[in-house]
């Protein structure tokens, strides 16, 4: 199906094999992800692989960025300000 889809979106050489699509699709990545991932690769010379390097990197950004996004509601701005800075002081370590 994602294969179907990326070839309708302009990107011939797809591989319903490549193990890296199978493992994105293992882990829940979803057509419109690849279809999106399709227009910005369209110019470059392995499309295909593109949009799996694509995906992949958006959703390694999104598990990163998951552990850094403040649960429940902000209370004021001295307070994220605050978890912010205890943030990134975690994060250099």
């Amino acid at each position: 199906v994602v294969c179907k889809a990326l070839k309708a979106a302009g990107i011939p050489d797809v591989n319903p094999s490549h193990p890296m699509l199978a493992t994105l699709l293992e882990a829940g990545a979803t057509e419109g992800e690849f279809v999106a991932a399709a227009g910005k690769a369209m110019d470059k010379a392995n499309g295909f692989a593109y949009v799996l390097a694509c995906v992949k990197g958006d959703r390694e950004r999104a598990t990163a960025a998951a552990g850094q996004i403040l649960r429940g509601p902000l209370r004021n701005r001295a307070v994220g300000e605050q978890w912010l800075k205890e943030m990134e002081a975690r994060n250099a370590q």
